[in-house]
Protein backbone atom coordinates (compact mmCIF):
# COMPACT_ATOMS: atom_id res chain seq x y z
CA UNK A 1 0.00 0.00 0.00
CA UNK A 2 3.03 2.29 -0.10
CA UNK A 3 2.18 5.07 -2.47
CA UNK A 4 -1.27 5.18 -2.38
CA UNK A 5 -3.43 8.07 -1.84
CA UNK A 6 -5.93 7.64 1.56
CA UNK A 7 -8.83 7.74 -0.97
CA UNK A 8 -7.52 5.15 -3.42
CA UNK A 9 -7.07 2.61 -0.44
CA UNK A 10 -10.44 4.05 0.99
CA UNK A 11 -12.27 3.26 -2.50
CA UNK A 12 -10.73 -0.25 -2.72
CA UNK A 13 -13.59 -1.80 -0.83
CA UNK A 14 -16.01 0.17 -3.22
CA UNK A 15 -14.13 -0.93 -6.02
CA UNK A 16 -13.77 -5.11 -4.97
CA UNK A 17 -18.10 -4.58 -4.63
CA UNK A 18 -17.99 -3.41 -8.34
CA UNK A 19 -15.31 -6.08 -9.69
CA UNK A 20 -17.22 -9.21 -7.56
CA UNK A 21 -20.95 -8.35 -8.51
CA UNK A 22 -20.42 -6.77 -12.44
CA UNK A 23 -22.66 -9.11 -13.64
CA UNK A 24 -25.35 -7.44 -11.66
CA UNK A 25 -26.53 -4.29 -12.88
CA UNK A 26 -29.99 -2.35 -14.03
CA UNK A 27 -30.99 -2.85 -16.99
CA UNK A 28 -33.36 -0.24 -18.94
CA UNK A 29 -36.06 -1.51 -21.80
CA UNK A 30 -37.50 -4.69 -22.70
CA UNK A 31 -35.58 -7.92 -23.00
CA UNK A 32 -32.42 -9.74 -22.19
CA UNK A 33 -28.65 -8.97 -23.25
CA UNK A 34 -27.59 -11.33 -25.24
CA UNK A 35 -24.29 -13.82 -23.26
CA UNK A 36 -21.84 -11.28 -25.25
CA UNK A 37 -23.12 -8.17 -24.54
CA UNK A 38 -23.95 -9.01 -21.38
CA UNK A 39 -19.82 -10.17 -20.27
CA UNK A 40 -19.13 -7.03 -22.27
CA UNK A 41 -21.04 -5.03 -20.43
CA UNK A 42 -19.54 -6.86 -17.18
CA UNK A 43 -16.23 -5.80 -18.17
CA UNK A 44 -17.32 -2.31 -18.96
CA UNK A 45 -18.41 -2.36 -14.77
CA UNK A 46 -14.75 -4.18 -13.90
CA UNK A 47 -13.37 -1.25 -15.97
CA UNK A 48 -14.88 1.39 -13.80
CA UNK A 49 -14.15 -0.80 -10.57
CA UNK A 50 -10.43 -0.29 -11.71
CA UNK A 51 -10.47 3.44 -12.44
CA UNK A 52 -12.08 3.63 -8.66
CA UNK A 53 -9.47 1.77 -7.18
CA UNK A 54 -6.73 3.87 -8.72
CA UNK A 55 -8.49 6.84 -7.89
CA UNK A 56 -6.28 9.64 -6.07
CA UNK A 57 -8.98 12.16 -5.16
CA UNK A 58 -13.01 12.21 -4.59
CA UNK A 59 -13.01 13.80 -7.90
CA UNK A 60 -11.67 11.16 -9.58
CA UNK A 61 -13.53 8.77 -7.67
CA UNK A 62 -16.81 10.39 -8.51
CA UNK A 63 -16.24 10.49 -12.18
CA UNK A 64 -16.00 6.41 -12.19
CA UNK A 65 -18.67 6.23 -10.05
CA UNK A 66 -20.70 8.42 -12.48
CA UNK A 67 -19.62 5.83 -15.39
CA UNK A 68 -20.62 2.75 -13.11
CA UNK A 69 -23.96 4.60 -12.67
CA UNK A 70 -24.63 5.04 -16.12
CA UNK A 71 -23.62 1.26 -16.47
CA UNK A 72 -25.72 0.70 -13.95
CA UNK A 73 -23.76 -0.83 -11.47
CA UNK A 74 -24.01 0.74 -7.77
CA UNK A 75 -21.35 0.71 -5.06
CA UNK A 76 -22.77 0.72 -1.80
CA UNK A 77 -23.59 4.26 0.03
CA UNK A 78 -21.50 3.50 2.93
CA UNK A 79 -18.43 2.59 0.74
CA UNK A 80 -18.93 5.47 -1.32
CA UNK A 81 -19.33 7.92 2.10
CA UNK A 82 -16.06 6.52 3.27
CA UNK A 83 -13.75 7.51 -0.07
CA UNK A 84 -15.31 10.84 0.29
CA UNK A 85 -14.52 10.72 4.37
CA UNK A 86 -10.41 10.02 3.29
CA UNK A 87 -10.31 12.85 0.70
CA UNK A 88 -11.89 15.35 3.45
CA UNK A 89 -9.32 14.30 5.77
CA UNK A 90 -6.24 13.58 3.89
CA UNK A 91 -3.34 15.78 4.21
Amino acid sequence: MQNQSPVSIAAQRAADHLRRHSDVFVQNGPGMMSADHRSEHSRKIEACADEMAASRSYAEFESALQKAHRLGAYPYNADVSQVAFADFFAD
